[in-house]
């Protein structure tokens, strides 16, 4: 009885975590990227419609987040190699005002932008939680690679798309 017990809430709790999983996105491969603006940490303001027939990273991330932070050193490979072809990272702050962000920028020495998404009223058009989470958009605004989290091997997956789209 407390074996059947025991394996029953285990399989409840694999169900959960797959239901939960799926649910991790609200945007798929292949959807037109959500509208959004946000202002910069120069004082600019953006629509994501004005990046159209770049190619675009939109990376989540939090100051506080430690796979965010290794993950800085690959973004900023990512847009020395790439910058100058058609290629814009837009790095936004889950649940950080301008001041930190414009510190962060500041601190890592980022050269492309960043911006606050101090409301998640951004990254709730693309997801529930998980970050870093990284959306690659292509010049026609269609979504063409997403990922939750940071690992080097998704990472080099991730930069070798840029680099199929950037030729």
């Amino acid at each position: 009885m407390k074996f059947k017990f025991i394996l029953s809430f285990f399989l409840v709790g694999i169900l959960a975590f797959n239901v939960s999983a799926q649910h991790d996105f609200i945007t798929q491969e292949g959807d037109q990227v959500p509208d959004f603006r946000f202002t910069d940490t120069d004082g600019k303001s953006y629509s994501i419609a004005d990046f159209k027939g770049k190619i675009v990273l939109v990376n989540f991330f939090a100051t506080w987040c430690r796979p965010c932070m290794m993950e800085v050193p690959e973004l900023k490979s990512l847009h020395e190699k790439y910058g100058k072809k058609e290629f814009v990272i837009i790095m936004l702050g889950r649940k950080e005002d301008m001041e930190k962000m414009k510190q962060f920028k500041s601190d890592k020495e980022i050269t492309f932008i960043v911006a606050p998404d101090s409301e998640r009223e951004i990254f709730n058009r693309f997801a529930y939680m998980g970050i870093p989470r990284n959306v690659l958009v292509d010049d026609e605004g269609t979504i063409i690679f997403q990922s939750v989290g940071y690992d080097h091997k998704s990472f080099k997956r991730l930069e070798g798309m840029v680099n199929n789209y950037t030729k």
